[in-house]
């Protein structure tokens, strides 16, 4: 019984130690034929899986890849990319939300480039739009972000502008070490879609009504209407949002008020160079010219007409000079005189002329 035990074990200790070999065996053999595969695999499928990684690469470094572009030195909200500019532009309003909310950012959050479009936060990713700048200190002040934002001063003169400047009160600071950048008094920073963003308070007088637009609004000026998001008063800085207003009633006696000086609604237009300037030199050079071409008309009929009347003249005074000089010459013509004398009477003399 001992004995058969003892082979029994035997044989299952034997079939384990040939399982393992066999097992070691398979191993090396699809070993080998991984070897042979590769070995034998054709070139031109080794350069198209080559050329398929380098592509991934590409796609995900351009069009996926949140590439990290600016550090936000100041807290604050920030406008949601795009969808403001819409509507603002649109001139149907039947489909605009009157609210729009806004994006909150921190000190020190990362601001992430894809494509062409912006984004805030390292886990959720939200767009904001930069060309629009961030309201800071619970919304007394602007953080620009952008880098073609523009600015406007008080004499409607246009400087160039650069990321992380800040603006209160229409002055500019570096946001680096919040000194006074330059000494000009500003009334508006200009976005590349032609948006303003008013840093005072601006009145519109029309026939119908009066209007008050909030600083720090953002505004889309036209010839005909006014559309703009403010801030309302009763702003929650822990929910920020901004309104959609329109002035549908501008007419050709409205007026303007920016940083206390009130002008008519067009010439305002026209000093941001948002329509054409009409230029009464100009107008006047086009009617001094049309006169002289008019007068030169006139002159050149009249010098015509005199032309006719001396050649007229002319030709009269040389028929009548003709008339005289054959009138002279029949005067003092020497006349031919030939005579005869008669046949039958020889002392008789005949002439003729």
């Amino acid at each position: 019984m001992k004995k058969r035990q003892v082979r029994n074990a035997e044989a299952r200790e034997n079939r384990k130690i040939n399982n393992q070999n066999r097992q070691k065996n398979n191993g090396l053999n699809n070993n080998k034929t991984k070897r042979i595969n590769t070995k034998n695999l054709p070139t031109f499928i080794l350069i198209g899986l080559i050329l398929m990684i380098i592509i991934i690469a590409i796609i995900y470094y351009v069009f996926l890849r949140y590439a990290p572009e600016q550090i936000i030195t100041y807290s604050g909200y920030a406008v949601e990319g795009k969808t403001m500019v819409e509507n603002l532009k649109n001139s149907d309003i039947s489909n605009i939300a009157p609210y729009l909310g806004l994006i909150e950012v921190q000190e020190n959050d990362l601001l992430y480039k894809r494509l062409n479009s912006y984004y805030i936060g390292e886990d959720d990713k939200k767009e904001i739009d930069i060309n629009y700048p961030i309201y800071i200190n619970e919304g007394n002040a602007l953080l620009n972000i952008g880098k073609n934002t523009k600015l406007i001063t008080v004499n409607y003169e246009e400087v160039e502008g650069y990321p992380d400047f800040m603006m209160t009160d229409g002055v500019m600071y570096n946001g680096a070490d919040i000194t006074r950048a330059d000494g000009n008094k500003y009334i508006f920073l200009k976005s590349e879609d032609q948006i303003f963003t008013n840093v005072g308070k601006i009145k519109i007088t029309t026939s119908s009504n009066q209007y008050e637009i909030k600083e720090f609004s953002n505004i889309y000026f036209t010839e005909d209407y006014i559309t703009y998001y403010e801030m309302p008063g009763d702003s929650d800085v822990q929910n920020w949002y901004m309104q959609y207003k329109r002035i549908a009633d501008i007419d050709n006696n409205s007026k303007i008020e920016v940083n206390g000086e009130t002008i008519s609604y067009k010439t305002f237009l026209e000093k941001l160079g948002l329509i054409q300037i009409e230029d009464n030199n100009n107008t006047n050079n086009e009617e001094q010219t049309n006169k002289v071409a008019e007068n030169t008309v006139k002159n050149e009929i009249e010098q015509e007409q005199t032309n006719d009347e001396n050649s007229t003249n002319t030709v009269d005074s040389n028929k009548d000079d003709n008339k005289e000089n054959e009138w002279q010459e029949g005067m003092w013509e020497k006349p031919t005189v030939s005579c005869r004398r008669r046949l039958y009477n020889k002392n008789e003399l005949i002439c003729n002329r």
